[in-house]
């Protein structure tokens, strides 16, 4: 057997595109009961020639596959003995699948362990809807940049202006069909385009900049945007704690209000689904120095599943910190404003006035999470949205 290489590897980690590709894929290769939840799915919506050359033989061979019966449920295993699922796996993975990818000449260097290392990649194989529309997605992404770049290049000579009028409509209607696939607007990357409202910043001393937080704050951000990637229902408990400008750590705050805002529109939430808008929003990083922003790579091995208790403990972690800073930062504002010669005493006034609402604010916050600490949330567990 070949001698299993990472295909792409560096690229992988900064990618989402790839990332959403490997989960696409991984999901198909649980069962081929889930290849019809991936929609109009071809293999040129892959980037990747060994993901293309795959969805080709998995979706050839979904008839094949399907007609593999699965074994019966037995008590305590749903999905039957573990020996009778080791043994359909095998037949699916190896039997129908391998034999056809071994032969196409794009998996000359990859070995079937890539099949088992595609289904880890896929964090929720029953999502594979979501998966598949970011691959799609970024397929017409491509599509529309390379239309660009032809019609460009066409409009670059010299022709008659007939000629050239239709040029441009043939661009507008084949650029119009590929932007087909782009999925709708959801108003997530414009809402979080935004930085969060921070009413304590006003005056002169908001042009104060933050000092880093120490490294157990955002370690403990981590540990709450984990849980939460991990068991979407805990937004429910957590947004009644914590909010955006609670999280220090950089990105965080952007990362969590993506949480928020895809909670919100029943989206659901995992580091393939949330990753291509906290790429364009700025909340990773791409930087090998690294910044204190989590990679991509970071990000999909942040998920750790939590219970609605440890999840609340965390939000008052985060909470307490981030009032905590924040109170920092906002009489770190007076202190500026009260100490500049050229500011009146009204703006002084103004900024005890902002800095005194802020603490009652913060106080109020606090009673709320004492009150989901004491009362609870009475929520069913469950695995994903």
């Amino acid at each position: 057997m070949v001698q299993h290489r990472p295909i792409q590897a560096a690229p992988l980690r900064d990618d989402p595109a790839l990332r959403a590709e490997m989960a696409t894929l991984g999901a198909m290769l649980v069962g081929p009961e889930l290849i019809g939840r991936a929609g109009e799915l071809s293999p040129g919506d892959f980037r990747s020639p060994v993901h293309a050359a795959l969805a080709g033989v998995i979706l050839d061979a979904r008839e094949e596959g399907l007609a593999l019966r699965r074994p019966p449920p037995e008590p305590g295993h749903p999905a039957g003995s573990p020996e009778a699922l080791a043994e359909w796996t095998n037949r699916w993975l190896h039997d129908v699948v391998w034999e056809r990818a071994r032969l196409h000449p794009a998996m000359e260097k990859v070995s079937s362990d890539y099949l088992v290392e595609l289904i880890a990649a896929s964090p929720y194989p029953p999502r594979i809807g979501w998966y598949a529309q970011i691959v799609r997605e970024h397929a017409a992404r491509t599509r529309i940049a390379m239309l660009a770049v032809d019609h460009a290049s066409a409009l670059a000579q010299n022709m008659p202006l007939v000629q050239l009028r239709k040029v441009l409509d043939k661009s507008g209607r084949q650029i119009e069909n590929a932007a087909e696939g782009l999925t709708p607007p959801t108003g997530v990357e414009r809402d979080l385009a935004r930085p969060p409202a921070q009413p304590e910043e006003t005056g002169l001393g908001s042009l104060l900049p933050r000092p880093p937080p120490a490294p157990e704050v955002t370690e403990t951000e981590d540990r709450l945007l984990g849980a939460l990637l991990a068991r979407n229902h805990l937004t429910d408990p957590v947004a009644r704690i914590v909010e955006r400008r609670d999280f220090h750590g950089p990105g965080r705050s952007l990362l969590y209000g993506l949480v928020e805002e895809m909670h919100r529109e029943n989206m659901p939430i995992d580091a393939v689904t949330i990753s291509p808008a906290a790429e364009s929003l700025g909340a990773l990083s791409t930087s090998r120095t690294g910044d204190g922003r989590l990679t991509l790579d970071g990000l999909f091995r942040l998920a750790r599943p939590a219970d609605e208790a440890h999840a609340v403990q965390l939000a008052r972690q985060v909470q307490h910190n981030g009032i905590r800073l924040n109170l920092r930062h906002s009489l770190r504002h007076l202190v500026d404003t009260a100490n500049h010669t050229d500011v009146p005493a009204r703006a002084v006034r103004e900024e005890v006035a902002t800095t005194v609402q802020s603490m009652a604010a913060m106080r109020g916050r606090l009673a709320i999470a004492d009150e989901v600490k004491d009362h609870g949330l009475a929520l069913a567990p469950q695995l994903g949205r």
